[in-house]
């Protein structure tokens, strides 16, 4: 597959500087922009977000922040922003024009394409059975910890 046949998805919050985690989604989209040279870029993230004049995507969609769901541990304080990720997600598939596409978080960047060698390995071997890929980093296994089934990565 060529790079510029798959449009990059990158859905979520967007800071125009350097987080104090050290997150910086400026920084991601650009090193989108080198692994994947000729690539669509669409950024979906909310409505009101404050976004840099050169900003290097081809496309922003805007959707209103539907705000965070309950913790999902019972132990924990952290909110739980799946809603967020449907929404954002959901806008930023809808703008997608091909076939395929991939989403990434902005929080997440790309150091090398090996992806789109690992999935022409698996489609060779799957006889052209279409697949979804998805990282296996934080897929749950619900016989385990968080007995949530169903819960892939949102990497």
């Amino acid at each position: 597959m060529r790079t510029s046949a798959l449009p990059l998805v990158y859905q979520g919050a967007f800071r125009p500087y350097i987080a104090r985690d050290g997150e910086d989604a400026l920084r991601n989209l650009r090193r989108a922009r080198k692994a994947l040279p000729g690539a669509c870029i669409i950024l979906s993230t909310w409505e009101g977000a404050e976004l840099p004049r050169h900003l290097p995507v081809d496309t922003v969609v805007r959707s209103p922040d539907p705000g965070p769901l309950a913790p999902l541990k019972l132990h924990d304080a952290k909110a739980n922003n799946v809603n967020r990720q449907l929404v954002s997600t959901c806008a930023g598939l809808d703008a997608v024009t091909t076939p395929y596409a991939a989403k990434l978080r902005t929080d997440c960047w790309l150091e090398h394409a090996g992806f789109l060698d690992f999935h022409a390995e698996q489609s060779a071997r799957e006889c052209g059975r279409e697949r979804l890929l998805a990282c296996s980093f934080f897929t749950l296994d619900p016989t385990v910890f968080e007995r949530l089934p169903f819960h892939l990565s949102d990497w």
